[in-house]
């Protein structure tokens, strides 16, 4: 029983927080919302929900095809939601100036705060996976992801600052508090693990190879010297990759594909281009030795 009463304790917690604060509950169906155009938009496109549900600090939506999805559609259904919240608090507000209703106010300030603090390029909000699709388009996957890793950390840093300043005018505000430290926590776990998520893109983009029947190649020419851990970071994970092999006279030396530097990573470790080369499997894949 006790266990049971355990796993049902936010919803439970929801409930008597709607009960008491009406502010709380339209912020809240405004959330739910959010969330839901971010799922209609993904039905749109085809992308499958793997889970969604609600908790006391809102609501949440997991997508089973995230992962082999292309920047433009990622970009489309992360700006699902801040969009419509937009367009909501437009609508609201000049509502709200012909019928002076506080519900007509509390959703124009909901949903106006919901789309413009979802687009901060920040984890884990909307804005994050918006910078991150965008810079893919035009960089490396790795540098893209980094760049808004920073952004992170800037963001998290301003909103922290912001909470402290309040703090010398008697004014304490938990929600800015409370973000600027799930920013800072968040990005740090992103960044620990990017070099896993690179490793797992690469791997899922088979899949997704198979799904959409075709894949963009992406060829870009690499010193001999490089490690197999350098040349998986600058791999892009939308396309297939193929390098190009050259050494100090640009001469080419070989041609190497993403299969070859994953097989040679998982077989000998973190050597160099110029260690794989040597390698019985990969000899004859070198012509100017």
């Amino acid at each position: 029983m006790y266990k049971r009463l355990f796993k049902y304790l936010p919803q439970l917690l929801l409930v008597v927080i709607i009960t008491l604060h009406t502010k709380f509950a339209v912020a809240f169906f405004w959330v739910v919302f959010h969330e839901f155009m971010h799922f209609i938009v993904s039905y749109k496109l085809n992308i499958k929900k793997e889970k969604a549900g609600i908790h006391a600090l809102g609501a949440y939506l997991y997508l089973k095809d995230l992962d082999y999805i292309s920047p433009n559609q990622d970009i489309i259904i992360s700006f699902a939601g801040p969009l419509s919240n937009l367009l909501l608090a437009i609508l609201f507000y000049f509502s709200f100036k012909h019928f002076n209703n506080e519900f007509l106010m509390l959703s124009f300030e909901s949903n106006l705060a919901l789309a413009f603090f979802n687009l901060l390029p920040a984890f884990p909000l909307d804005g994050s996976r918006i910078l991150r699709a965008f810079l893919s388009k035009k960089k490396l996957y790795k540098k893209a992801y980094m760049i808004t890793i920073n952004c992170s950390f800037i963001i998290s840093t301003f909103l922290f600052s912001g909470f402290i300043f309040l703090l010398f005018f008697n004014r304490i505000n938990i929600s800015l508090g409370l973000a600027s430290i799930l920013t800072f926590f968040v990005t740090v776990k992103e960044k620990e693990r990017i070099m896993y998520i690179i490793m797992g893109d690469i791997v899922k983009k088979r899949n997704r190879f198979i799904k959409q029947k075709y894949i963009e190649n992406k060829s870009i020419s690499i010193h001999v010297s490089l490690s197999l851990v350098n040349v998986l970071g600058i791999m892009d994970k939308n396309k297939y990759n193929v390098f190009t092999i050259l050494n100090d006279e640009m001469m080419v030396l070989g041609v190497l594909y993403e299969e070859d530097i994953i097989y040679g990573a998982k077989e000998y470790g973190n050597i160099s281009i110029e260690e794989l080369m040597t390698k019985e499997e990969f000899v004859h894949k070198f012509t100017n030795l």
